[in-house]
């Protein structure tokens, strides 16, 4: 297990012992706020206040290169919140904060090939799909909360609507359990018949 601590610092641990194995020291007084693994769990992508994407060679504990700026694309201007390894595309990494950036990497070319603007990203809500081009994102906003992307056109495809309360699931999950237990519902109506 590895965590990515506030004070920079990359913590590998023994799940079940809880012992720390190794310990990568932060870098320029850096604040790490997320991390992703490749599929294979050979590397792993960390960023944070500093706006750089670091990817690390799982291997050797150490960071294989630095992505922020490439050519004309700056990269990120703010913190980033999330990186997120495509599942599908080995090569892909995209990252999300609050500069309203989707930044797109290449790790071939060691930088960003692409950005989408929109999404304010303020934690762990970059998902993609099975297909290796639908992207989700989760954006800290009262509209176009939730938002699907197709990385082929670079085009926002889809709102899904959500009031932000978590209620939707609620009632969901309501539902299904009266569907699933209708003599609970039954016995409930009896007991409140009981009573008046």
């Amino acid at each position: 297990m590895v965590t990515a601590q506030a004070d920079g610092t990359l913590k590998h641990w023994h799940a079940t012992s809880g012992r720390c194995l190794h310990n990568v020291p932060p870098e320029n007084e850096n604040s790490l706020c997320t991390l992703d693994f490749n599929t294979s769990g050979t590397l792993l992508a960390t960023a944070g206040k500093d706006r750089f994407v670091r990817i690390y060679d799982e291997t050797t504990k150490t960071v294989a290169f630095s992505m922020k700026e490439s050519g004309s694309l700056v990269g990120h201007s703010n913190r980033v919140f999330c990186v997120k390894f495509n599942p599908q595309e080995p090569n892909m990494v995209v990252s999300g904060g609050w500069d309203r950036t989707i930044q797109i990497y290449d790790l071939r070319t060691r930088g960003p090939v692409n950005f989408l603007y929109g999404p304010h990203i303020c934690g762990e809500t970059i998902d993609f799909r099975n297909d290796g081009y639908t992207m989700i994102t989760g954006s800290y906003r009262m509209n176009d909360v939730l938002e699907v992307f197709d990385l082929r056109k670079l085009q926002r495809t889809k709102v899904i609507d959500w009031e932000g309360t978590g209620q939707q699931l609620c009632d969901i999950e309501e539902e299904e359990d009266s569907d699933e237990n209708p003599a609970t519902e039954s016995a409930t109506e009896t007991e409140e018949n009981k009573t008046v």
